[in-house]
C-alpha cells in the first residue's frame, strides 16, 4: 500500500467514524423525542381518565429504553388509580430498583400501603423518601396520619408541623393538625387550625 493509498483510507476511516457518530447521535435524539412524546401522550391519558391507553403507552416507552425509574413510577401511579396494588407496587418496586435514591416512588409505594392499612410497610417508605428528599411534604404529612390513626399523637404532631413548615397552603394539613389537637384536648389551639 503507498503512502497516499494509506492516507486515504485513513481520510475514509475518519469520515465512517464521523458519520457513525452522527447517526448514532441522531438516533439517540430521535429517541429521546419520542420517549418525552409517549410519556406527554401517557400523562395525558392519565389526566382524561383513560388509564388502561395510558398503560399501553407506558409500556411503549420501556421497549424502547427499559430502565427509566420515572415510567414505572407513572406505572405505579396508574396501577395505583385502577386499584391495582399489587401492580401499583411491582411498578414503584421497579422504579426503587432502577434508581434507589429517588424519593417519589417509596413515597408512593408507602401511599398504596397506607391505602391498604399496611401502616408498618408504609411508615418504612414514607421515612425512606424523607431521608432521601426531606423537602416533601406528601410523606410527613402520610406519616403524621398514620401516627393519628395509630392514636400515636404526638408524633402524629410533630410529622404534622413539619409537613406545615414546608407546605404552608397545604389545608388538609391543618385539618389534620386541628384532629390532632383536639385528641391532645388542646381545643384552643385546635380551634385556630379548624378556621
Amino acid at each position: 500500500m503507498t503512502a497516499k493509498q494509506l492516507i486515504k483510507l485513513i481520510i475514509t476511516t475518519i469520515i465512517l467514524i464521523i458519520l457513525s457518530v452522527q447517526i448514532f447521535g441522531q438516533t439517540a435524539n430521535d429517541s429521546t423525542t419520542k420517549i418525552n412524546e409517549l410519556i406527554k401522550e401517557s400523562n395525558t391519558l392519565i389526566t382524561k381518565g383513560e388509564l388502561d391507553k395510558a398503560i399501553e403507552t407506558l409500556n411503549k416507552v420501556i421497549e424502547i429504553k427499559p430502565n427509566l425509574a420515572e415510567v414505572y413510577l407513572n406505572l405505579g401511579i396508574v396501577f395505583g388509580l385502577k386499584k391495582d396494588n399489587d401492580r401499583a407496587i411491582a411498578s414503584f418496586k421497579k422504579a426503587i430498583s432502577i434508581s434507589p435514591n429517588y424519593a417519589k416512588p417509596y413515597n408512593n409505594l408507602g401511599v398504596i400501603y397506607k391505602s391498604i392499612k399496611d401502616y408498618d410497610n408504609a411508615l418504612i417508605n414514607f421515612n425512606q423518601a424523607i431521608k432521601l428528599n426531606p423537602n416533601l411534604a406528601e410523606p410527613y404529612f402520610s406519616c403524621a396520619f398514620i401516627h393519628f390513626a395509630k392514636n400515636q399523637f404526638a408524633e402524629a404532631k410533630l410529622e404534622i408541623d413539619k409537613t406545615i413548615e414546608l407546605k404552608p397552603d397545604m389545608a388538609e394539613a391543618y385539618f389534620l393538625r386541628g384532629e390532632i389537637l383536639r385528641e391532645t384536648k388542646d381545643l384552643d389551639s385546635s380551634i385556630s387550625d379548624f378556621d
